[in-house]
């Protein structure tokens, strides 16, 4: 969103509303935001649950495979144990 590396976020009652800055270290005129409805907002996070999922189901187990058979199985276990906590 900006250059500050914690955006702030500001929750209401039907959206939340991401700032392009920390709303307490910036001037309040130069900060931009996006709103966005607590829906899309879980919609967005099922579908990256979802794209990661693949990416550590086939190209990352492919590409461990292929130099390590005897982990890729265990590792791909650890990563949904990390990354998809309640896919284990």
């Amino acid at each position: 969103m900006g250059h500050d590396p914690n955006p702030g976020v500001v929750y209401g009652d039907d959206c939340a509303r991401v700032l392009s800055n920390d709303p307490e270290s910036t001037d309040p005129e130069k900060l931009y935001y996006i709103d966005y409805k607590y829906e899309e907002l879980l919609e967005c996070l099922e579908k990256t649950r979802n794209d990661l999922l693949e990416i550590i189901e086939k190209p990352l187990f492919n590409w461990i495979y292929l130099r390590n058979q005897e982990i890729a199985y265990e590792m791909i276990l650890k990563m949904k144990e990390c990354f998809m906590k309640d896919m284990t």
